[in-house]
Parts: C-alpha cells; structure tokens; sequence
C-alpha cells in the first residue's frame, strides 16, 4: 500500500469527494513546511494514534473489563458455596 504525500493528489482526491459530500473544493490549505517532527513530538503523535485506534477497534472493551469482575466475583463466591455444601454432603455418606 503505498502512502500518498503529494498534496496537489490528496487535494484532487477531495474535490472528486465534493459530489459526494457536498462540500466545496479546496476548504483544506496545505501548510508549507518540512513536514519533519522531532523525537518527541512523533513519539507523542503515534502515542496517541495508538491510543485511538486501541479505542476505535473496541470500544466496548472497558465495560467488558468492568462487567468481567462481576463475573468472577460471583464464580469465587459459587465456589465457595459449592464447596460448603460439598462437605456438608460428604458429611452424610462417610
């Protein structure tokens, strides 16, 4: 896959999106520049990134997170009370 850098391409690309989303050409100005980032700077950036695209790909990962420890305290205490009332049958036949 190849990443597109021309901006005059980028900038064409949108104004072929105008018909689709009815808006006007070339609302978006390309800024003149090195286009370079410092250390900091790009590592900030795909901190972020990252970030976004961990929530964008599930976001219902937090309240599964949440909900599963509900589940496991409710099988600790299944546990301990199917354990209890194992002895207490135990009890009965020995």
């Amino acid at each position: 896959m190849e990443i597109i850098t021309n901006p005059i391409y980028v900038l064409s690309i949108l104004c072929f999106m105008d018909t689709i989303t009815k808006e006007k050409c070339g609302i978006l100005e390309v800024e003149e520049s090195s286009g370079e980032l410092s250390k900091d700077e790009f590592d900030k950036l795909i901190y972020d990134l990252t970030n976004f695209l961990v929530y964008v790909g599930e976001p219902a990962k937090a309240e599964r997170e949440r909900i599963g420890w509900y589940v496991i305290f409710y099988f600790l205490i299944f546990t301990a009370l199917s354990s209890l009332l194992y002895r207490e049958y135990q009890k009965d036949y020995h």
